[in-house]
């Protein structure tokens, strides 16, 4: 017994409140109730429940009160009852929706389908419409696709206006995308824009195209595009569903009609400077940000574009469409101005907005750009190989075939940097099968997808020196290289291209050598376009790139610097996989100089590079290819050489002059040891030192120094041959 007393105006009143004492004995006061007596017993509680809510209440205990009820519902009689019923498991079903329970919110919503009277289309419409509407966005939350379709022919059967019937377009374009029926989806969208007034060209309809941008540029002219923000809130219930449908379609049209994108965002932006801001133009903002950066190259207004974007989200406070704006400024914008890894967590933050509102396709899309975009920006390959799993099974519960499909793609690659294979640019194994694959891409018409792939395909080759392999791929990639417009793919494409053509050159005869040095102008040039805006992600790319025409052209001093310029830009800004293929370029570079000691310097750099990135598949490579260059770096420890025998012999001439700190657990064939500069410190230190605590002192601090470590500890056998700690060292003291 749980009581509340209550004493007001000399009368005193005591609520009376009871629980059990524990789950098991209400379970056995339960079990008591006879089988024929429950239904009636539930409903009247659940009656109960109802009757003594008060307005807050009631939402408090809405999925006892409906629970209880709906146990009894077969009791029912009146209509009145069941429709009130109904409309309760509408409100049931939301909330659950709105928790992330969807199979739950399913179920109410199928309860409330049930109550209603035979001929609910025409006496109960907008609660018919609502519970069947819910139900269908439901299906398709759990992966039901084939309860969703059936759900939303009825609906477009029965609703009576274009209005009633926009929700379900979208979602059947949602569901279509995600299962990769591109064509389908986008055939949805054109269909239902048209009964708006809306039409949608065919992707050839250059002139229309050009148009819809013209009469936007003029429409924008002398006019901030920060000052977008306070445009008026939009009332037009036409423009409110075109610019929702319109949104909906951007996915569609990127993976299979790219060419219709700049008429998609400039037909959303227009309809927003017409009719006022909606939730809708968050999306059309991005969108048009994306267009302007990927087709037009205007890329300072399309990344105003896209803050104007994430600013609208807050101020209209639109959850629901955070992950959309974050997905397409975090993997079509933002790297054009800011560094690369910079887009990781917005991406992220796209994902888990998505998973959290239940926009499964977008948070697909959002967490497929964070793997890519680890990729390139040289995260750890060990780390992303562990995380990437969970987000892949994550999207394969949520039935998000197309982006979990991509996801593993990059998966597969990071496989093959990670494990030596027969043939590194063949995307086969344990996530991604090519062979089966990309023919269902073709079918499906996924330009994205196959775009996807040879980009992949194309860097694997590259890396482990199949060129010819590497030509091929650029050449399966130019057409379809739109379909990634805007995407870090576009200029990593040029990149390797350039690198492979000068790669072939020398092999090739004279006349076709100009043509090549052509080609390679031509890929540089748009390398250099992407620089300009974001020389933290692209400059140290056309720095290698003519490092290597330089070296073709042997112009070897040139050469040189612009090698040295390639590695310092990739390190300083965190490419540790672009440093490590500068450094490799290099060392290839001072070999056939026959400069061996300097190449060699190179190469172990390059080697440590691979090493801390995490690609042991390459590492391997290296180690086949070029022993000699790695000799002091691959002898293995001898557990019986002195200290002395050590020292002399990690200060073979040989051995790498760079500052080496870096080492890693996925190669065991690297020893543990500082680089020759360290050693040259440690003999002067010895030399100058008599005294044990001073020189203790001076070598801890060297190793310090030398391992970018903030605590060391030397440990020596006494003369008993028992280890001690003989000294812990800080960077402040020993």
């Amino acid at each position: 017994y749980v009581g509340e007393l209550d004493t007001t105006q000399n009368t005193q009143t005591e609520t009376l409140n009871y629980k059990f004492l524990h789950d098991r004995v209400q379970q056995a006061a339960y079990s008591l109730i006879p089988d024929d007596r429950k239904q009636i017993t539930h409903l009247q509680i659940g009656q109960l429940l109802l009757l003594d809510a008060s307005p807050s209440t009631k939402e408090e205990k809405l999925f006892d009160i409906v629970n209880h009820l709906n146990i009894g519902r077969y009791l029912m009689i009146q209509p009145s009852e069941r429709t009130e019923l109904a409309q309760l498991n509408l409100n049931a079903g939301g909330k659950a929706k709105n928790s992330t329970a969807y199979a739950a919110a399913r179920g109410y919503f199928k309860t409330g389908i049930e109550l209603l009277q035979p001929d609910c289309w025409k006496t109960e419409y907008e609660l018919a419409l609502n519970l069947h509407v819910a139900a269908t966005e439901a299906s398709y939350l759990n992966g039901d696709f084939e309860g969703m379709e059936h759900l939303a022919a009825l609906v477009l059967q029965q609703a009576q206006t274009i209005f009633d019937k926009v929700k379900i377009y979208e979602i059947q374009i949602a569901a279509q995308t995600s299962q990769s029926q591109i064509l389908e989806a986008i055939a949805v969208g054109r269909e239902a824009l048209s009964q708006l007034g809306v039409d949608l060209p065919d992707a050839t309809d250059e002139a229309q195209i050009g148009k819809a941008l013209q009469d936007l540029k003029e429409q924008l002219q002398g006019r901030e595009i920060a000052g977008l923000i306070d445009l008026p809130v939009i009332s037009d219930p036409t423009a409110i569903a075109a610019m929702s449908l319109l949104g909906m379609l951007f996915s569609p049209v990127l993976l299979g009609t790219p060419s219709l994108m700049p008429f998609l965002s400039a037909t959303m932006v227009r309809l927003s400077l017409q009719f006022g801001n909606t939730p809708a133009s968050t999306g059309g903002y991005a969108i048009h940000g994306m267009v302007l950066c990927a087709f037009l190259g205007e890329v300072q207004t399309g990344y105003e574009f896209g803050r104007l974007s994430l600013l609208l989200v807050e101020r209209l406070n639109v959850q629901s469409m955070k992950c959309f704006t974050h997905a397409l400024f975090g993997g079509f914008i933002q790297h054009s101005q800011e560094a690369l890894r910079a887009a990781l967590l917005v991406q992220k933050e796209s994902y888990t907005a998505g998973m959290e509102t239940g926009d499964f396709l977008q948070a697909g899309y959002g967490i497929q750009g964070c793997a890519y975009t680890s990729l390139f920006a040289g995260v750890d390959l060990d780390r992303l190989s562990a995380e990437l799993p969970a987000y892949s099974a994550a999207l394969a519960q949520v039935k998000q075939d197309s982006s979990r499909i991509y996801l593993d793609m990059v998966q597969q690659t990071v496989q093959n940097l990670r494990e030596s294979v027969n043939q590194p640019h063949l995307l086969i194994g344990q996530f991604y099968d090519e062979t089966v694959m990309l023919p269902k891409h073709q079918q499906d018409n996924d330009l994205t997808g196959i775009a996807l792939a040879y980009s992949y395909k194309l860097l694997l080759a590259y890396y482990f020196g199949n060129y010819q392999a590497a030509l091929d791929h650029i050449a399966q990639n130019k057409s379809y290289l739109m379909a990634v417009s805007g995407m870090t793919h576009v200029p990593t494409f040029h990149f390797y291209a350039a690198l492979t053509y000068l790669a072939l050159l020398p092999s090739q005869a004279e006349p076709e050598q100009a043509e090549i040095l052509d080609r390679v102008a031509s890929h540089e040039t748009i390398l250099h376009r992407w620089a300009q805006n974001a020389p933290m992600n692209y400059q140290h790319k056309v720095d290698l790139v003519e490092a290597e025409k330089y070296r073709v052209l042997g112009k070897n001093y040139e050469a040189g610097d612009c090698y040295d310029r390639a590695i310092s830009g990739a390190k300083a800004n965190e490419y540790i996989n672009e440093e490590a293929l500068a450094n490799e370029l290099a060392a290839k570079f001072y070999l056939n100089w026959s400069k061996e000691k300097v190449a060699a310097s190179y190469m172990q750099e390059a080697y440590y590079c691979y090493s801390h990135w995490g690609a042991k598949a390459k590492t391997d490579d290296l180690e086949t290819r070029y022993p000699e260059l790695l000799r002091s770096i691959l002898q293995q420890s001898d557990p019986s050489m002195t200290m002395f025998g050590t020292l002399a012999t990690i200060a073979s001439p040989a051995y790498s002059l760079h500052s080496s700190t870096r080492n890693s657990s996925s190669s065991s064939s690297i020893n543990t040891t500082l680089d020759f500069a360290a050693i040259l410190k440690a003999s002067q230190a010895l030399s100058r030192s008599i005294q044990l605590e001073d020189l203790l002192h001076q070598l801890t601090q060297i190793i310090l120094q030398n391992s970018g470590c903030d605590r060391c500890a030397l440990i020596l056998p006494n003369e008993n041959q028992v280890w001690e700690v003989r000294a812990i060292a800080t960077p402040i003291a020993t």
